[in-house]
């Protein structure tokens, strides 16, 4: 069980860095990319690799996450900027699996960075 919850964290990392931009829970797109790699014909388990990494780039490049503030976003303000590498630091450290959740995370526990957040929006 042990193995199981661990390898569960590494493809949900896996899962939360390559494919953040498609859409659904982090948990669930973990357990997808676990099942393609079990694929054992290695030109259908690439072929679906590289669909997922071009689907996931199609998305991220489509400008849709902007206005969300998205990391990788060109737009996104101060506040959000700090809150983004404040939750980056509790996935690294093990406390999330993902940035979405950290991040929520970090508005619960810093208000006035959320209120600049808001400010920073509404402008």
């Amino acid at each position: 069980e042990e193995r199981e919850q661990r390898l569960s964290a590494e493809f949900s990392k896996r899962a939360d860095s390559d494919l953040q931009y498609l859409p659904g829970e982090t948990v669930v797109k973990g357990s997808a990319l676990r099942a393609v790699e079990a694929i054992e014909d290695e030109a259908t388990r690439t072929a679906l690799l590289e669909m997922l990494g071009a689907g996931n780039k199609a998305m991220g490049d489509s400008g849709h996450f902007r206005e969300l503030g998205i990391e990788g976003a060109t737009d996104q303000g101060e506040a959000l900027e700090k809150a983004t590498a404040l939750a980056k630091e509790k996935v690294a450290k093990g406390d999330f699996d993902n940035i979405s959740a950290a991040r929520a995370q970090v508005w619960r526990e810093n208000k006035g960075l959320y209120e600049d957040y808001q400010r920073e929006q509404a402008s």
